[in-house]
């Protein structure tokens, strides 16, 4: 039977379709069977093999965040129940925005030592730090907004700084980086190369064809390298670091400038490290001495824990936890230092 013009007039906008249908049925058939192969790397992902095993479970406190990698899931609360984040998504006192008329507020940036990685909330340093101050200056409107999160660097960090600390108005903003994170290895790239994919990439059929015509799949990598964290030795190593050394001092410069442009100074923190993680990672000196020369160069305070915990009188097993993590004398000790400096800069010195 021979089809009429008007027929083939009304089956051509199916015919038009059928190649969408047939890719449409085809990326679903791939989605279903789990079929993978990533033109471009997810985002970093965090993973903690050693110690706070809770921080890397799939329903613990660190979630993925397209724009700063991870962050702390808001409200959580550990399975002790000792430990919470508030509903802002840090391990600090919820804050007020806008800020109460009257009120000191003094932000701290920084990774798992600000945090407080083994140390309860209280026992942190910006939690040691604003309990001092309130004392020494009997002024009760002091508090202290704890950003430090596990694993971040300098740069996650100018990322949280362009989007936080507009609204919460700090008179200073403390900021303790260049520990461990920014020296790490880059797995692949560095925190600035980090980018989503484009959508279109991650279409399963556009994957497929670049698998059959040779294309390289990319992995997907943890933040840290497969060794153990408290044996890492990068002494050798030529891969760029997650943020090398002149991107760390850009950061530092960057978080300063959006600081002083708020009204608020900076105070840094050159970080400290025990003897024997230095040996194994020499170039955490670079970081630590980065760190002094940003102060110098903005003319800002800067506190060189290295030197504060030798002054101290104690020895390395008082003040450190393990491999990088101060104990709970180390954060007193470390808090101690930072007071008078930012009393100082309160104080307009």
């Amino acid at each position: 039977m021979e089809t009429t013009p008007s027929r083939r007039r009304r089956f051509r906008p199916f015919a038009a379709l059928l190649p969408l249908l047939v890719l449409l049925l085809l990326e679903g058939g791939l989605r279903l069977g789990g079929f993978r192969h990533r033109l471009d790397p997810p985002v970093y992902r965090f993973s903690n093999p050693e110690g706070g095993r809770y921080l890397a479970d799939e329903d613990g406190v660190i979630v993925r965040d397209e724009r700063l990698f991870w962050r702390m899931r808001a409200g959580w609360t550990s399975p002790d129940g000792i430990d919470r984040i508030n509903d802002r998504g840090f391990r600090t006192r919820t804050w007020t925005e806008p800020k109460p008329e009257g009120v000191t507020r003094i932000v701290c940036l920084g990774d798992s030592v600000t945090f407080g990685l083994q140390v309860t909330r209280d026992e942190a340093w910006p939690a040691v730090l604003g309990a001092r101050l309130r004392t020494s200056r009997r002024d009760p409107s002091i508090e202290v907004v704890n950003l430090g999160t596990p694993g971040y660097t300098s740069y996650q960090a100018r990322l949280l700084v362009e989007d936080r600390l507009k609204a919460l108005e700090p008179d200073v903003v403390v900021v303790a980086f260049g520990v461990f994170n920014d020296w790490v290895p880059a797995r692949g790239r560095t925190d600035a190369e980090q980018r989503p994919a484009a959508a279109w990439r991650s279409v399963r059929v556009v994957e497929l064809a670049a698998a059959m015509v040779g294309v390289e799949g990319a992995e997907d990598l943890p933040m840290e390298p497969a060794l153990k964290l408290k044996e890492l030795d990068t002494r050798g190593v030529t891969a760029p670091r997650r943020v090398p050394p002149d991107a760390f001092e850009e950061n530092l410069h960057a978080i300063a400038e959006r600081a002083k442009a708020l009204g608020a100074p900076t105070v840094f923190v050159a970080p400290a490290l025990p003897a024997a993680t230095v040996e194994r990672n020499p170039i955490a000196r670079t970081y630590a001495a980065a760190t002094r020369n940003v102060a110098g160069e903005l003319g800002l305070p800067a506190v060189d824990v290295g030197t504060v915990y030798a002054a101290s009188g104690l020895d390395e097993p008082a003040l450190f936890h393990d491999f990088c993590h101060p104990s709970i004398r180390g954060h007193e000790t470390l808090a101690d230092a930072v007071v008078p400096v930012v009393a100082g800069v309160l104080d307009g010195e």
